[in-house]
């Protein structure tokens, strides 16, 4: 399951790190999958990595379902062979759940940040439009200071 990490600290993302790249992020930034933190892209190169899994998975269990000469005709008709073939198949169907798990995650992970990045800029946008209103300078110079406060606190972000 993945889960999206909370906190004001910094954490390594697990695939940056195995990789060899810089991968301090803040933890707001990263996601918890199989109990590692990873960042976007990196988790995005784990489901595409267990798609390419459940990929060879089906083509080794067409292999025993489908024997194309004697060996394999003998091979199928044996036990182990057919234990193989259950073994096969419930790890596909363990990592299609999961797969599918971490797709419909993932999307509500973005369709999130996507939204609180539409309310960062909606509250920037508000609080700019308040400073067209010169007629009283005291809430003018007080939107001013938390204007600036804010946009220090998301990284200079949205400005016009």
């Amino acid at each position: 399951m993945i889960t999206k990490r909370k906190g004001n600290g910094q954490t390594e993302c697990y695939g940056c790190k195995q990789k060899g790249k810089f991968a301090l992020n803040w933890d707001s930034f990263l996601y918890t999958f199989d109990d590692k933190p990873y960042c976007f892209d990196c988790l995005m190169e784990k489901l595409e990595q267990l798609q390419q899994e459940n990929q060879e998975l089906k083509e080794k269990i067409k292999t025993y379902e489908d024997p194309e000469d004697l060996t394999l005709m003998f091979m199928y008709c044996d036990e182990k062979a057919k234990d193989k073939i259950r073994e096969l198949k419930k790890q596909l169907e363990d990592k299609e759940e999961r797969l599918e798990r971490l797709r419909i995650s993932a999307i509500g992970h973005a369709k999130r940040e996507l939204d609180l990045e539409n309310q960062q800029k909606e509250f920037i946008n508000y609080l700019e439009n308040m400073l067209d209103d010169e007629n009283d300078i005291f809430s003018v110079v007080r939107v001013k200071d938390v204007l600036q406060k804010y946009k220090e606190i998301i990284g200079g972000k949205y400005e016009r």
